[in-house]
């Protein structure tokens, strides 16, 4: 009888966690062997946005860090969320090192997020002088001055500007000048939305650079993906 109980038991999938069924790898009838993954559950509300950082700027970067994320489906929508892992080694693709670093993403108001949506984090950084963002390759010298060239009724635009330290491939500048929506001609490895060579759009003063990668839920053991 013991024997049998045991494999009753055996033949019963149970649960680890209270969660929605993402999907289903077995059939009724089928024969399945030891570690076998039948059934993926995961916590649609604790979702993970993983991001590539460039090594020139991981350094920066901590756990419990800030982030403000934009997600492409929901473009009227703010949201926020704090680093939670920082890979201790290196993805490098075409010669370009990058880091994974993995963003929780914070706040009660998530009913509309999806894993695999498309999102970019911007990682705030607070000990960084107020300022904008822009791609160090956008500067220019001339005369001994230093302007950032953006394009302006679509023709290419000289701006003096000031500037106050750099963050890995972006500088931060000031300028009475600048006008949010300008668009500085420059280019980036570490930011996902680029255009030729063309970054769009100024960083928020106080921000740092953003990252882009799509969402996921956490595993159903609680772990989280590889």
């Amino acid at each position: 009888m013991e024997d049998a109980q045991a494999n009753l038991a055996q033949a019963q999938l149970r649960a680890p966690i209270a969660g929605t069924v993402m999907s289903v790898d077995a059939e009724v009838g089928q024969r399945v062997n030891a570690g076998l993954s039948a059934v993926t559950l995961a916590d649609l509300k604790v979702l993970e946005l993983t991001v590539n950082v460039a090594e020139v700027d991981i350094s920066k970067i901590q756990l419990d860090q800030g982030s403000a994320i934009t997600i492409d489906a929901l473009p009227d929508q703010a949201f926020s969320g704090t680093v939670d892992r920082i890979a201790p080694s290196s993805a490098s693709e075409s010669g370009v090192v990058n880091y994974p670093v993995t963003i929780q993403l914070t706040g009660t108001d998530l009913a509309l997020v999806r894993p695999g949506m498309t999102a970019v984090a911007t990682i705030l950084d607070n000990t960084e002088t107020a300022g904008w963002l822009v791609p160090t390759s956008a500067l220019v010298e001339r005369g001994g001055n230093t302007m950032v060239v953006v394009l302006r009724d679509g023709q290419p635009t000289r701006i003096p500007v000031t500037t106050a330290g750099s963050q890995g491939e972006w500088t931060i500048v000031n300028s009475d000048q600048l006008q949010a929506g300008d668009e500085a001609v420059g280019g980036v490895t570490s930011f996902l939305e680029q255009e030729g060579d063309t970054f769009r759009g100024f960083g928020p003063p106080g921000g740092g650079p953003g990252f882009g990668g799509e969402f996921r839920p956490r595993d159903a053991g609680g772990s989280r993906p590889q």
